[in-house]
């Protein structure tokens, strides 16, 4: 059913463009806690501003390496560390640290980045709400719940004016398992689309009870897919589970590559002179598929197009990721929903503190 309000461009449009410089984090040790996907993107995400994180912190993770730093413990940064401020780096466990966090510390000392966009990207952002206001609006009238409206809402406020406030207004748990949207069957089988090393196919075991049919991973990186490799290992070589060292796309060839060694941020690049297999799920998988998840840098919605058959035959329940470019979050949709079938379709975002991680889903 078409939803009946439309999005109030004029109230978007009109936010001050406010990116705060603090100046906090020069004059206290910088710790992040969480030694994970977060932790590696925060490390590099720091340079752009000449901060070196003091010491990065894991309760469960202490004594692990992580781009060179030994990985310490909560008693270790109270010991060593005065009046510092911590960055918690985890979006699916944000809460939960944060809770942890303040039985030693203060509120004051988590710090979370008013901004992480330069002015140039705000910019850009404006001007595709100003040139998609149609297009937005469609989304807005087909999503299927009132929290999946404020989500856009609040999406589109926060890249307008670069301020983290109205993300961390819409954050919900459970990346590309949200509970209010996704229920999981007892024979699910599973295309985990950027795989990295395994860590959302172990979410997905988890919340499973180990009751599913088949995990496919797709993780074109040499170095993701040595640890997606031990990951399998470390489920004892489980033949439900199937790796594929390949990126999807919309058909079978090879593509330039950008491996960012350890990242999850790896892209396909033409001007890269590294190459890696890509392929279509129509043309790899040939048999009953019930849920995609695609998180690829950019290249969902050829990877989309390259499912087309699989996605009208079995009609799998989809959780894509539609920030990496700003078409995505209209171009993803508008594709699904050209297929036709009886979806239902919800948006949400799975950071606090930043604007990655906006997640479509159709079920």
């Amino acid at each position: 059913m078409e939803y009946s309000m439309r999005i109030n461009f004029e109230e978007i449009l009109s936010l001050l463009l406010c990116i705060k410089k603090d100046e906090s984090l020069y004059h206290h040790p910088v710790i992040l806690y969480g030694a994970g996907v977060g932790g590696e993107y925060y490390i590099k995400y720091l340079q752009r501003f000449n901060i070196k994180p003091a010491a990065i912190c894991d309760t469960y993770k202490a004594g692990q390496s992580l781009l060179g730093y030994t990985v310490c413990s909560i008693e270790d940064v109270l010991e060593k560390y005065q009046n510092p401020k911590i960055i918690i780096t985890s979006s699916r466990f944000y809460e939960e640290i944060k809770k942890q966090l303040l039985l030693y510390f203060s509120e004051d000392a988590l710090y979370s980045f008013s901004s992480q966009m330069t002015v140039e990207e705000i910019g850009e952002y404006r001007e595709f709400v100003r040139n998609n206001m149609d297009a937005l609006n469609t989304l807005y009238q087909q999503l299927a719940d009132e929290k999946s409206r404020k989500t856009l809402i609040n999406v589109l406020k926060g890249r307008v004016t670069g301020d983290n406030q109205w993300v961390l207004k819409s954050y919900a748990a459970d990346q590309y398992f949200a509970e209010d949207v996704v229920s999981l069957g007892t024979d699910e089988s599973f295309v985990d689309g950027g795989a990295y090393v395994g860590d959302t196919a172990e979410v997905f075991i988890k919340k499973t009870k180990n009751q599913f049919d088949k995990i496919f991973c797709f993780e074109p990186s040499t170095n993701n897919f040595e640890r997606l490799s031990s990951f399998k290992k470390n489920c004892q070589q489980d033949p439900r589970i199937v790796l594929y060292k390949a990126g999807l796309y919309s058909e079978n060839t090879r593509l330039g590559f950008t491996d960012q060694s350890l990242s999850p941020s790896n892209a396909l690049c033409a001007s890269s002179s590294d190459f890696v297999d890509v392929v279509a799920i129509d043309q790899t998988i040939h048999e009953r598929v019930t849920f995609i998840k695609l998180d690829i840098e950019g290249a969902e919605l050829k990877a989309l197009k390259g499912a087309r058959q699989t996605i009208l035959k079995y009609r799998p329940k989809l959780a894509i990721c539609v920030y990496h470019k700003n078409q995505d979050l209209i171009e993803i949709p508008a594709f699904i929903m050209s297929l036709g079938l009886d979806y239902r379709y919800y948006l949400r975002h799975h950071t606090p503190y930043n604007f990655n991680e906006t997640v479509f889903y159709a079920v």
